[in-house]
């Protein structure tokens, strides 16, 4: 309250009020909201049926349109198997064109059967389709997860292998910190007594190098005894921990190095080893052909020797002798390879001159039937109407006239055969068209005629225009849907957009109550009435 108390009781009764109005603001609201939302999807149904009924419509135009082409197809043919058959028997035609009317009435109402179950077909098939993917972008839904989940996993794992590779790094570490804190303990203890930085410890400790049995008392008073370190002492001993641990990191980097290089010496001396080794065995072989060579020159001089030939003058001619046996052993080879080409060339030069003869004697044998085929040809020109070869040569046709004619009498076969089945035809057709006339009239159709078939196709184009002006009219429907649909969305919006500022209104109203302020006004003056008056009496009663 303006006055500044922190309790009134017209207060829980205004929060009361204003609760209650704008709850029951809150429920009108909702209430139109889900009436909107139920036109809205009363008119998503409409316009789906619309849609639905102008597939419909659109096939069976379709299914119309070629049953329409496929029954003029079917008249032409009839118009040209009545035409073929009109020469035989005038009555008969319009028989024929009583069966045919009847058979497209028969057709058209089978026709419309298949429309229908084509669009039942047609509609289930568009269901399974839309389960079909469904159940694929589940399928895709399902397998974006599993990707998901197994790229997580992977990212998992290396965080494993990063988080145990570090975790033995650490332990590595700790290990190597530990050591170096125990080398340290140990230099530090060792500097320690040789610096004897301790009391006077010199007649005790050379009792001690005297005595064994004083050890423990000894250890016992060094324990007691208080240690005085200077600060610039720790400093430098800290400093040759660190010079201490880079020594041991440079010795460790030499250790490496020095391994390295025993290895590469290893693998030196291995390849020195297998050098030497190759070094060796070729030496030994080329002592090995030395030694041949010696001992095949001393057999080669022995060998003279012992046949008396000790002028190196012979020694040079028996070589000469000796080579020329060589090139005449090698002529003699080739004597021998020359002479079986000679052989294999006579034996081909037989097998050709065999050839020859028989060739000669079938010739002989076929000069007598020549001849006689020469005489019976010169009588034959005799006998005939031609005077000699020359005009009979001439009266002979060309290679073009001779594919001509024998097209033309291709032509003519072709010609027959067709005929032949139009005849086979016309008569299927004309006993087919007996039989239909004898169930016609069995039936008790009689006349029929031409007139009706173009009646039942004028009647079939009105219908396939009344069909398209029902698909004009279903799509005019749809358009207004749309407009309507579009108006209400505008108005949907407007009523928003109202709602807003009546909200904004209203709650200026439960603030204010009226544009002049007048209901705040007494309502602040009530309040501060209300608490002059209760001030005054607390003040009464004080007094």
């Amino acid at each position: 309250p303006l006055c500044g108390s922190t309790d009134h009781p017209a207060i829980n009764e205004y929060q009361s009020l204003d609760s209650d109005e704008h709850q029951q603001r809150l429920s009108q609201l909702t209430l139109e909201r889900t009436q909107l939302e139920k036109q809205g999807k009363e008119l998503n149904g409409v316009q789906a049926n619309l849609t639905a009924q102008l597939e419909m419509q659109t096939n069976r135009l379709q299914g119309i349109t070629s049953e329409q082409s496929n029954l003029a197809q079917n008249w032409q043919s009839l118009n040209i198997n009545q035409h073929v058959l009109s020469n035989q028997n005038e009555q008969s035609l319009s028989l024929q064109n009583v069966d045919v009317e009847q058979s497209i009435n028969h057709q058209l109402t089978m026709v419309f059967g298949q429309l229908e179950e084509l669009l039942l077909l047609q509609t289930s098939l568009q269901e399974n389709g839309q389960k079909q993917q469904q159940n694929s972008e589940q399928i895709s839904h399902c397998e974006k997860q599993l990707s998901t989940l197994f790229n997580q996993l992977q990212l998992l794992q290396e965080q494993g292998k990063n988080q145990h590779g570090s975790k033995q790094k650490f332990t590595e570490e700790l290990r190597l910190k530990q050591q170096a804190f125990l080398e340290l303990n140990t230099q530090l203890l060792a500097d320690i007594k040789t610096t004897e930085i301790t009391l006077s410890l010199g007649g005790v400790n050379e009792k001690v190098q005297e005595q064994d049995q004083e050890q423990n008392l000894e250890q016992e008073q060094a324990q007691k005894l208080v240690i005085c370190i200077d600060e610039k002492w720790l400093e430098s001993l800290s400093k040759q921990g660190v010079d201490y641990q880079q020594i041991v990191t440079i010795h460790q980097a030499a250790k490496t190095q020095l391994d390295s290089l025993v290895n590469d010496l290893g693998l030196l001396k291995q390849q020195v080893v297998h050098q030497q080794s190759q070094t060796n065995q070729t030496h030994s072989q080329l002592t090995q052909q030395e030694k041949d060579l010696t001992q095949s020159i001393s057999l080669r001089v022995t060998c003279y020797v012992e046949l008396g030939i000790t002028d190196e003058e012979l020694q040079v001619s028996v070589l000469l002798r000796e080579s020329i046996n060589n090139q005449r052993e090698l002529s003699e080879a080739e004597f021998i390879t020359a002479e079986q080409q000679h052989n294999e060339k006579k034996s081909a030069q037989q097998l050709n001159r065999g050839q020859l003869t028989t060739s000669k004697s079938l010739l002989d044998s076929l000069i007598p039937k020549n001849d006689k085929a020469n005489d019976d040809w010169l009588a034959l020109l005799s006998d005939s109407k031609f005077t000699d070869e020359e005009e009979f040569l001439l009266a002979l046709l060309s290679t073009e006239q001779k594919h001509d004619l024998t097209k033309l009498a291709n032509d003519i076969d072709d010609s027959k055969k067709q005929a032949k089945i139009l005849m086979e035809q016309s008569e299927k057709i004309a006993l087919e068209l007996n039989t239909q006339k004898d169930k016609l009239s069995e039936e008790g159709a009689v006349d029929f005629v031409e007139s009706s078939v173009s009646e039942s196709l004028v009647n079939l184009s009105d219908l396939l225009k009344q069909c398209q002006q029902n698909i004009g009219q279903f799509s005019q429907q749809i358009e207004q849907d749309k407009s309507n649909k579009n108006r209400q969305e505008s108005l949907l919006e407007k009523i928003k957009l109202a709602q807003d500022s009546l909200d904004d209104l209203s709650h200026l109203n439960a603030l204010i109550g009226s544009a002049d302020g007048a209901k705040f006004r007494k309502f602040a003056q009530g309040l501060t009435l209300a608490n002059l008056v209760h001030l005054a009496n607390a003040q009464l009663e004080r007094l």
